[in-house]
């Protein structure tokens, strides 16, 4: 943040939605933001501390400039970053149309009507990006159904150390698999079965896996800021 424009005066933090920082009368910045207290958020416009609501969604997302490491695999309550490393969403568990500020007392945030479903970044037209529809990977070496297609599997092989550096990834295509004719994966067992007969595809449309093979690293969305 600059105080460029400001003397005496409050600024907003554009990679935190808690906190803001104070412009001293000599045009600088104070040494530590204000930081608001736990279930408050900075309302951008009078940039003061107020209780997070729905109205508060505007804020509820960091600004990539400002926060490189926005994360693709959708977040859930229990998988929440620590506060310190900034307020993100997470997907609602039972309503792909609600989403959550982590850290902020389960407050329900509603997608728009014409953006109905939350993909973990941002909330879009497509019920496939749904976060149930992630096929994501949090340890080596064990199999996981296909969202897409409840005649397949994965095998979740860490091509890129991401469950070595004790980090989640959306699959890739590399690690797909099928059942043989006559068998549906068995998200009970995690394996092939012909008990498994007839299964219910999750998620219907194409696969929602990630864009990166082994040599690469870029994942298949881009964040969009929601200040």
């Amino acid at each position: 943040p600059s105080c460029e424009g400001h003397t005496a005066d409050h600024v907003r933090d554009p990679s935190r939605c808690d906190q803001y920082w104070i412009c001293l009368p000599n045009g600088t910045l104070y040494e530590q933001p204000h930081v608001c207290p736990d279930g408050w958020i900075v309302n951008i416009d009078k940039l003061v501390c107020e209780p997070i609501n729905e109205e508060s969604e505007q804020c509820s997302i960091p600004d990539p400039e400002c926060d490189p490491s926005i994360p693709k695999v959708c977040f859930h309550k229990d998988t929440c970053p620590d506060r310190d490393e900034g307020i993100f969403p997470y997907a609602d568990e039972d309503d792909c149309g609600v989403y959550h500020a982590c850290h902020f007392n389960d407050v329900d945030i509603k997608c728009d009507p014409a953006t109905p479903y939350f993909n973990g970044q941002e909330c879009v037209d497509d019920a496939n990006q749904c976060c149930k529809c992630q096929a994501v990977c949090s340890v080596a070496w064990i199999f996981i159904p296909d969202p897409f297609d409840c005649h397949g599997y994965y095998l979740c092989q860490d091509l890129n150390g991401s469950i070595e550096a004790d980090k989640e990834y959306i699959v890739t295509d590399e690690e797909k698999f099928t059942c043989p004719e006559g068998e549906a994966f068995d998200t009970n067992t995690g394996l092939c079965s012909k008990s498994a007969e007839p299964c219910d595809t999750k998620c219907g449309g194409n696969s929602f896996t990630s864009a990166y093979t082994t040599s690469a690293t870029t994942m298949i969305f881009t964040p969009i800021v929601s200040h």
